[in-house]
């Protein structure tokens, strides 16, 4: 609804519409971070319509950090990976 309310203009509902997309999400077990980072921005987006630039940039910044957090705990887990396949590799 909030992506409805958005592309039709209608900012002024779809903040309401995106908090609960993203009230949802955070309710799910195994919430994907990259979809509450999506929500995040489409908050962002929706207070820009309404001229609200500290809220916008408020959700900018959490999305952000959301994605930042998701890229240093992916790169920490590859980097853990590929240490040890190295130290499991069989010496001749």
């Amino acid at each position: 609804m909030g992506i409805i309310y958005s592309r039709q203009g209608l900012n002024s509902g779809a903040p309401n519409y995106f908090k609960q997309a993203l009230n949802h999400q955070a309710l799910l077990e195994y919430s994907h971070n990259n979809a509450l980072a999506d929500i995040y921005n489409s908050i962002a987006y929706a207070y820009t319509g309404l001229d609200s630039n500290d809220e916008a940039l408020a959700n900018l910044q959490e999305a952000e950090r959301i994605l930042t957090r998701e890229y240093l705990a992916s790169a920490f887990w590859q980097h853990r990976r590929s240490k040890s396949a190295v130290g499991n590799t069989p010496r001749k």
